[in-house]
């Protein structure tokens, strides 16, 4: 269900927050049932001011996302002579 009007809504955050994050990747999602969305959703980032603003036209449960840099490798193990 839309809103007859859009909202602004500001979210500030801390470098250290980001953890992993690709900051540039930063958006606002909404929840539609399983999925993470950004239908509806108009999402401007101010890397410089550590600003993610969004404009929505619905309500729901929103969550700021973003990729991250994480890089998963496989590790092989090899038996030693005699066993472990």
């Amino acid at each position: 269900m839309g809103l007859s009007d859009t909202i602004t809504v500001t979210i500030s955050y801390t470098d250290s927050d980001l953890g992993l994050a690709v900051e540039s990747s930063l958006r606002l999602y909404r929840l539609e049932g399983s999925s993470w969305v950004t239908q509806g959703i108009t999402s401007t980032l101010s890397v410089a001011g550590n600003l993610l603003t969004a404009i929505i036209d619905r309500l729901g449960r929103f969550a700021a996302l973003a990729e991250t840099n994480r890089v998963i490798m496989p590790v092989a193990f090899k038996a030693l002579a005699g066993g472990w």
